[in-house]
């Protein structure tokens, strides 16, 4: 054998420490990995903000359709009817919800009123427990309203999550309790404070959680349910969503046996939140005022040419951004309302928009999209004057943005003697 790096008559051998090379080799695969953890929550922001647009599309059809079809059925409306009503206005809510995953969180201004919202998801928790379980509701004496600082959407959600769980630990004729304590004192473990606020206690005759996996249970990933599924993300999304509320999540054994888990809420005085429109928008005159429908999806073009048709409007209607800008260029000077998407094929909804503004910065615009709240569209819109409507919407909703936009566009100067407005009469 040949000592290393020699030249030997028959063969070459060269011995070479491979280690600096592996090292190194690790160092790359590491720096891989830390990208992927990095990469990993924005794509799947990305995929989830994608489906949450799509979602809104579909919902937006649903919502109006199911407008239609309890418009024309009696009175009083069937029990179904009233429960797909309110999923509806629930999943366009939590659509909106993961539209925003990627900006500062505005729910934490919004309140909830306690009796109202729990008898709202009263039928959606019976629909979940099923015909076997029984639900017993206990609301208290107390009459006056009980506000507190959370979402409404986040709080329907949040319980029918609690709901879940205490449904897969009982047995099939088990039995939940779902009690409101106002003004209920506890100790907040972040100030080690004494707080006060109303309390949502939810009991479950079930099994109970064995005492070994009290520590667990908010962990990420612990799950107690093993093949019968769940994701172990429930409870620690759910506490975590409570806490940047001011709030806490306990759990622990019922009376006797089961679980029972304990939800302290802040309280906060209620606040109307209502805000009327102008009065002036009574003395528009009515003519018959131009729009033009910029929007992808063929179903909800329609939708929207229809309603403006009905509301005295000539409309015109393009698939992409490009055929909306032609038509925009040649109808410019007769347009009273623009309504578009952010999302367009062909020439992208910015680019389009950006071109109308730089033409004209006072054309009334509203814009319709899912993507209202999200990057980088609301820094697009943030020194825009146009009136914007997050999908799905209802035909209220469009109507009275339709009704924001041109009267925002008009002179609120007093006409006497002149009719209003269709909508303003509806």
């Amino acid at each position: 054998m040949s000592v290393a790096g020699e030249i030997s008559t028959q063969k070459v051998f060269i011995f070479d420490d491979q280690s600096a090379v592996r090292a190194r080799q690790r160092v790359i695969d590491q720096a891989h990995e830390q990208l992927k953890l990095l990469r990993t929550p924005a794509l799947i922001g990305e995929m989830t903000r994608g489906i949450a647009h799509d979602l809104g599309n579909l919902l937006t059809l649903i919502q109006l359709a199911s407008e239609q079809i309890i418009k024309s059925s009696v009175r009083p409306l069937p029990a179904p009817f009233q429960q797909l009503q309110t999923a509806v206005n629930d999943a366009g809510a939590l659509t909106k919800t993961l539209l925003q995953s990627d900006i500062p969180s505005e729910t934490h201004n919004k309140q909830s009123e306690l009796s109202t919202l729990i008898q709202e998801l009263k039928p959606s928790i019976e629909v979940v427990l099923g015909p076997e379980m029984t639900l017993v509701l206990d609301m208290g004496p107390t009459q006056a309203p009980l506000s507190v600082l959370i979402d409404p959407t986040t709080l329907k959600n949040i319980l029918l999550n609690l709901v879940i769980n205490a449904r897969d630990a009982m047995p099939t004729d088990g039995q939940l309790t779902l009690r409101v304590l106002p003004d209920n004192p506890w100790t907040d473990p972040a100030t080690d404070s004494l707080q006060v606020g109303h309390l949502i206690e939810l009991t479950d005759n079930g099994a109970g959680i064995p005492s070994e996996l009290q520590a667990h249970l908010f962990k990420p990933g612990f799950t107690t349910k093993g093949r019968r599924g769940g994701h172990g993300i429930g409870l620690s999304s759910i506490r975590q969503m409570i806490m940047r509320q001011g709030g806490y999540l306990q759990l622990g054994p019922g009376p006797g046996r089961g679980t029972r888990a304990r939800l302290w809420l802040p309280k906060t005085e209620k606040i109307n939140f209502q805000t009327r429109l102008s009065t002036a928008s009574a003395s528009l005159p009515v003519k018959q005022r131009t729009a033009l429908v910029v929007e992808a999806d063929e179903q909800i073009r329609a939708f929207l040419t229809l309603t403006l048709t009905s509301l005295n409007f000539k409309v015109f209607s393009a698939a992409d951004g490009q055929a909306g800008l032609d038509l925009y260029l040649k109808q410019a000077v007769y347009l009273d309302l623009i309504l578009s998407e952010l999302v367009l094929p062909v020439l992208s909804g910015h680019r389009f928009l950006q071109r109308l503004y730089q033409t004209n910065p006072r054309q009334a615009v509203l814009i319709l999209s899912a993507f209202t709240a999200s990057e980088p569209h609301r820094q697009f819109l943030s020194d825009k004057p146009w009136t914007t409507l997050t999908k799905p919407f209802s035909l209220a909703q469009v109507k009275t943005a339709i009704q924001q936009s041109v009267s925002a566009s008009i002179p609120l100067t007093k006409r006497v003697n002149e009719p209003s407005e269709p909508w303003a009469q509806s």
